[in-house]
């Protein structure tokens, strides 16, 4: 503990307050994350966006005072009802200004599986890197594709989501 008449000196650094999380968000039993914008999704015992629909999330706006990268991570599968590798969704990560998402950005192809969310489903850890900027400081992810119009396992079929994890990258 410093006293009177001691001096601590050190090199300047500059800070920005970006409100970008350093945290997962858990999306069980959920169809929405508090803050974030959402179309076509609901619940099937995580956030699902809905099969045949173009769905997405758009998180809040971040304070980006400079560009800068953040990773995304999401644990997800493609749940395409009884009929196996018939759902063929591809999942976008972007950047935007927008609450609505875009098919646009990184992306990745999910193969539908007929397992259900915690009966043998095998997830994929997507982590994509989206550049942020003060023009686009929201990241969007959008799911679009069609499949399967059936299912004798229930529930909404879909991309499963566990969760969402968006952290500054250095």
């Amino acid at each position: 503990m410093l006293g009177n008449g001691y001096e601590v000196v050190s090199d300047k650094y500059t800070t920005s307050v970006t409100g970008i999380p350093y945290g997962t968000v858990s999306l069980s039993g959920t169809s929405s994350i508090s803050g974030w914008s959402a179309s076509n999704t609901t619940t099937n015992e995580y956030l699902c966006m809905k099969e045949g629909k173009n769905a997405y999330i758009v998180s809040m706006k971040y304070g980006v005072p400079a560009a800068c990268n953040v990773v995304v991570t999401i644990p997800m599968y493609a749940y395409g009802g009884s009929i196996y590798g018939s759902y063929k969704p591809t999942v976008y990560a972007s950047a935007t200004s927008s609450t609505s998402g875009s098919a646009s950005g990184t992306s990745i192809q999910l193969k539908g599986s007929n397992y259900l969310p915690n009966s043998g489903a095998s997830y994929t850890n997507w982590t994509p890197t989206v550049a942020l900027s003060n023009s686009a400081p929201r990241v969007s992810i959008y799911s679009t594709g069609s499949g399967s119009s059936w299912s004798v396992g229930g529930g909404a079929m879909g991309v499963i989501m566990k969760s969402v994890t968006v952290q500054y990258q250095l």
